[in-house]
């Protein structure tokens, strides 16, 4: 059996698996205060991830894309961006680097 020949380009392995493990992790899990930007943006992720419409989820990653450049110490805020961008299938190499930028600003959040 012949596989499909994917449209993607290949992504390195060790870029993948920061994203997967990022993604299997959940950076929420540290964050304990009430942020009301965050929930704000994760309802509109969270109907969009569900109902698979394109329309919430590009209202979110226009909420968390303001919210990264309004407050770039923020880890969460880039990851859930990342999250976004992993739903909505446009742009995984834009998903990995906010992933990755996560990272950078909290190690500990994977």
């Amino acid at each position: 059996m012949m596989r499909k020949k994917s449209s993607f380009p290949p992504l390195p392995v060790s870029r993948l698996a920061v994203f997967a493990v990022a993604l299997a992790g959940g950076l929420r899990a540290g964050t304990q205060t009430p942020d009301p930007a965050l929930e704000q943006g994760l309802r509109r992720l969270e109907e969009g991830r569900t109902t698979l419409d394109d329309k919430p989820l590009a209202a979110a990653q226009d909420y968390f894309r303001r919210l990264t450049e309004q407050h770039p110490e923020n880890a969460v805020y880039f990851y859930e961006l990342g999250r976004v961008n992993f739903y909505r299938r446009e742009a995984v190499d834009l998903a990995i680097a906010n992933v990755e930028q996560s990272l950078k600003l909290n190690e500990k959040s994977a």
